[in-house]
Formats: C-alpha cells, sequence, structure tokens
C-alpha cells in the first residue's frame, strides 16, 4: 500500500521536542539511553568536557548496546573540533534500519569517551 506525498509531507516536521541529558559519559563503561527512542529526528551535542578528546557513538537496539560501542566500530566525534559538531540521526517507526539486507533496530544509543567526561544533550527535533 503505497501513501500519496500529502500524507506524508509533514510526518518529520522539524520541531523542537524533549531532550535526554547524559551526564559525565565517560571512558570506563559505555552508557547507554534510559529508554527508547521514539520515531523521528534527533540531534546530539556535546557540553561540559573535561579531559576527553573523542567521544564515540552507536546506534541500534535498546537495551544491547553498552557492550558493543567499546567492542565495535562506531561513529566517532572530536571533542576538540571547534565548533563543535552537531549530529543527527533518524529512529525508524519500525524501530528498524536496513544494513547489508539484514533488519536493525534503531531504537537505542550507546556512548563511550576515551577519556575523561562528557555531558552529551540528544533532543528530539521532529514529531510523526
Amino acid at each position: 500500500m503505497s501513501a500519496h506525498a500529502d500524507d506524508l509531507r509533514h510526518y518529520y516536521a522539524e520541531h523542537i521536542g524533549p531532550s535526554v541529558v547524559l551526564a559525565a559519559v565517560g571512558s570506563g563503561v559505555a552508557v547507554a539511553l534510559p529508554a527508547k527512542l521514539v520515531p523521528g529526528r534527533y540531534m546530539i551535542t556535546t557540553q561540559t568536557i573535561a579531559g576527553a578528546a573523542l567521544l564515540w557513538i552507536r546506534q541500534g537496539a535498546f537495551g544491547v548496546l553498552p557492550a558493543a560501542v567499546a567492542a565495535a566500530p562506531c561513529t566517532p566525534v572530536d571533542l576538540a573540533e571547534v565548533p563543535r559538531q552537531k549530529l543527527t540521526f533518524m529512529v525508524r517507526p519500525d524501530a528498524t534500519g536496513n544494513r547489508g539486507g539484514q533488519s536493525i533496530a534503531t531504537d537505542g544509543l550507546s556512548l563511550i569517551t576515551n577519556a575523561g567526561t562528557v555531558t552529551v544533550v540528544i533532543t528530539r527535533i521532529s514529531h510523526p
């Protein structure tokens, strides 16, 4: 069943929604989000960097990511870059994506630094 373009035109309209603040993301243990992400578009920003130079972010299934972010390749963010990077990502309505023909969940994030700590803010910037 296909939808008419007018039905989907404003599906992901820009809108500043709620934020999740993860304080003191560090290098010892990966930090995961406290709850599943609802479908939509999100922005990741950093604040209060103390001794950290890199932040790794991995998107995947909620509840299974903390060990994966430290063990497998993921997105590195250079915390020394000025201006600070702002990354955006999507969580699909069915909580799946497609990587090489294999479905993967997209409703969770896990983060870890190389040293020190950083405060990470994850803000929903769209609404379905």
